[in-house]
């Protein structure tokens, strides 16, 4: 669902671009102008993505099964083979 609105937002910024503009800039420039034609809400979507991220790689290293937030929600388990 996030990232369905992020590519979202994604999505209104491209149709706001300027093609003259964004043809003339370099790479890591034509990023920087796409975000900031983003609408104010992808903003924080990005903000609330990072942090979701951040739990679920915190939450992986602080249990011995390896676990990531959305196993919880599934109540599934990580099964190693051992070889």
């Amino acid at each position: 669902m996030l990232t369905a609105l992020s590519s979202l937002s994604t999505l209104i910024a491209a149709q706001r671009l300027n093609e003259a503009d964004y043809l003339s800039l370099k790479y890591l420039y034509k990023m920087a102008y796409l975000v900031s034609l983003r609408p104010p809400w992808g903003a924080w979507l990005s903000n609330l993505m990072a942090a979701w991220m951040l739990l679920v790689v915190i939450c992986m290293l602080c249990n011995y099964r390896r676990r990531a937030v959305h196993d919880y929600f599934a109540g599934t388990v990580v099964l190693r083979e051992r070889g």
